[in-house]
């Protein structure tokens, strides 16, 4: 009887320092990322930022474009009439 009592406590021990260690590596993994995620959403929103303003610099530069070709067509008038 007294052997099962001590494996009891000895197991007890042991599910202890498991609980406690698995609570001590979700501390530091919780620490680690509240460190590391501001600074990767941060630059996520900064891609994201020169992205759009990337394609809003290209749709501009499309419409220019439009208006160029327009001007070069309407220059190669035969008719002889104003537009």
């Amino acid at each position: 009887m007294k052997a099962n009592s001590e494996k009891t406590k000895q197991s007890k021990k042991a599910t202890r320092r498991v609980l406690a260690g698995v609570l001590c590596g979700a501390s530091v993994l919780s620490l680690v990322l509240s460190l590391v995620m501001p600074p990767i959403s941060q630059a996520i929103a900064n891609d994201a930022q020169a992205v759009s303003t990337e394609e809003a610099g290209a749709d501009e530069n499309a419409g220019a474009d439009e208006n160029v070709l327009g001007e070069e067509a309407g220059a190669g008038n035969s008719t002889g009439k104003a537009d």
